[in-house]
């Protein structure tokens, strides 16, 4: 998973010639017997690549990375990936990644492991080093806390060796979670120089893994999270000769700056002990940095004081005293936080939206191809020609659907002119971010976030409006054909349901997706009852109209006596029934009908 979305450029390094070298699945591709489907490729590097994929057994979105065969191409190599996969597994810890399971599909090796929405810390670092801004003291704690964590529980079963911020994921709800576990020791020396990886991971990687020591503990790990910690605090990766990082940053606590230096000692007996032991020596906040003494200017202090007071008297009384106060530095930080925080969430809604505008286009493509491809069975074809015209029937009415989708989406979602306001505003919200100017940022990057949540809204929405619309629109039909014959057109239950069915079309005009779904589902579900409580209500009237016959036909041929108060019950029945069905009644007029009938059997 180190090559998940938000890899730095150096990810294309080890693709040979620029080209991939691992399999290129396609979305709709199946692995593992048909429970895993391929979705879309979500990152690649010089291991492998990652793809979103569904697991038809849970019923829910999964991560699967396949490995480069190049890399599993040695017996060795094999059992040592899938060695450290079935370890990594049975680890489980909330601040490290879920490894569901590990396999073998003819070349392929591959894990499948949770999903995870957000960003890697690499992007996050990418984020701050643009906006030429430090990670906050507190934010970088908790992430290496959490790291600490994790890594203490790891170390009971194994050592990870590829610590780095490609590695650590930030999750939109905000949990950190550490991936890749024995990756690194799964590869050879020379396999892991081929990857490309180590030009990247070598400043990560403690001195004894790069003398090729195959035999390391916890204490390479401890180096390589010192090494991430000081590139947080300070915004570089320490190599050669270092500051101390509290004189780099003066809001850095002495102790955490020794505790840093300690890690990065280039022996691992001159390290701390184990994780845990690194976690407490960086919480010490050791003696304070001496204040430099600021000098002071007697002149003037009183009159300069009292003039102070008068300003500020009149500035109260004016009201535009917080305007000229500088902000406090805790402000700013919330401010730049929650900016940043808004420009993750937006870079994932529009990954998202890219995906799926690739996806959806795929669809299509495969729905013609299927069409095509049972148009030319149809032609050799001699036998079992009828199914392979209901099968093309089916293909051929799922292209339509899949046309009908693509104009829609490029309508109101993808081509609309919605998403280039929203790009502007996206840009002009994170030109304020990089300006430093978080107060005006914030509100515009707001608006983009709630731009993009409405777009995606409607994406996630526009197929089952189509569906649902094609119910609505056949249902209306039927019922319409079926009112014309019988003449039931002007019933209030039909002028109703004909108001709803504008009002459907006008919300789905207006980029009110989710509503007009819901009303077009509606609107078929009622279609449907209209017409069921029609035919009961004409089927009654019919029956009415058969008994009555009868009673009249023996009336007239044997002058039989009859019940006058029975055939009185009949006809107030249906007097009161036809008044109910200009109203709409359309159940009740039908046990009316119904009632007159039984009464002219009993006469």
């Amino acid at each position: 998973m180190a090559d998940l979305p938000g890899a730095a450029p150096s990810y294309t390094r080890g693709v040979e010639g620029g080209q991939s070298t691992t399999p290129q699945l396609q979305p709709g591709q199946t692995l593992a017997g048909g429970r895993y489907e391929i979705k879309e490729k979500i990152g690649e590097g010089g291991m492998g690549a990652v793809y979103r994929a569904w697991d038809s057994n849970t019923a829910q979105e999964i991560a699967i990375k396949i490995m480069q065969p190049t890399l599993m191409a040695s017996e060795r190599a094999r059992e040592r990936f899938f060695n450290e996969a079935r370890l990594s597994q049975k680890l489980s810890h909330p601040n490290i990644i879920n490894v569901h399971d590990v396999q073998q599909e003819g070349d392929l090796a591959f894990m499948t492991m949770e999903l995870l929405e957000g960003q890697s810390l690499r992007q996050y670092l990418d984020n701050h080093q643009q906006t030429r801004q430090p990670v906050e003291l507190e934010e970088t704690l908790e992430i290496v806390n959490a790291l600490c964590d994790a890594l203490s529980y790891a170390h009971g079963h194994t050592v990870h060796r590829d610590i780095k911020p490609e590695n650590v994921f930030l999750t939109e709800d905000g949990d950190i979670k550490l991936m890749d576990f024995g990756i690194a020791r799964a590869l050879s020396a020379s396999q892991y120089t081929q990857t490309g990886v180590a030009m990247g991971t070598a400043y990560y990687m403690a001195p004894e893994q790069l003398k090729g020591r195959t035999e390391v503990d916890g204490r390479a790990d401890q180096y390589a999270l010192a090494v991430l910690t000081y590139e947080m605090l300070s915004g570089e990766v320490p190599t050669g000769k270092i500051a101390p990082l509290n004189q780099v940053r003066k809001d850095v606590p002495a102790g955490l700056a020794r505790a840093v230096d300690k890690a990065l000692s280039p022996k691992p007996e001159d390290r701390f002990p184990d994780m845990a032991a690194f976690k407490m020596a960086l919480q010490k906040k050791g003696p304070a940095l001496p204040i430099p003494p600021r000098p002071v200017k007697t002149l003037g202090i009183a009159a300069g004081v009292i003039l102070a007071i008068g300003l500020i008297g009149a500035l109260i009384a004016s009201g535009s005293l917080s305007d000229l106060l500088p902000e406090s530095q805790e402000v700013i930080k919330a401010r730049y936080a929650k900016a940043i925080q808004h420009e993750g969430k937006i870079k994932v809604m529009v990954r998202r939206l890219e995906s799926s505008k690739r996806a959806q286009k795929q669809t299509l493509r495969d729905a013609e191809s299927e069409v095509r491809r049972l148009e030319s069975q149809l032609r050799t074809a001699r036998n079992d020609r009828r199914e392979l015209q209901q099968a093309l029937k089916a293909a051929q009415k799922e292209v339509k659907h899949q046309q009908n989708l693509n104009q829609l989406l490029d309508r109101v979602v993808f081509e609309s002119p919605y998403l280039t306001e929203l790009e502007g505003q996206k840009t002009l919200g994170e030109t304020l971010n990089r300006d430093k100017q978080y107060k005006q940022a914030i509100p515009a990057l707001e608006k983009t976030r709630k731009g993009y949540q409405t777009l995606l809204a409607r994406l996630d929405a526009a197929e089952p409006l189509l569906r649902n619309y094609y119910a609505a629109r056949d249902g209306k039909a039927k019922w319409e054909r079926f009112a014309s014959q019988h003449q039931l057109a002007d019933i209030p239950p039909a002028k109703a349901l004909a108001d709803q069915y504008d009002q459907a079309g006008q919300q789905r005009d207006q980029g009110n997706f989710v509503k007009s779904a819901k009303l077009h589902s509606q609107l078929a579900a009622s279609y449907i009852e209209l017409a069921k409580q029609a035919h009961q209500l004409l089927a009654a009237q019919n029956a009415y109209v058969d008994e009555k016959r009868k009673w009249q036909a023996l009336k007239n041929r044997y002058g039989i006596m009859h019940d006058p108060s029975q055939i009185h019950k009949a006809e107030q029945s249906v007097s009161i029934a036809e008044d109910l069905y200009r109203k709409g009644e359309l159940i009740k007029s039908q046990g009316l009908y119904n009632k007159a009938a039984k009464y002219y059997v009993q006469a």
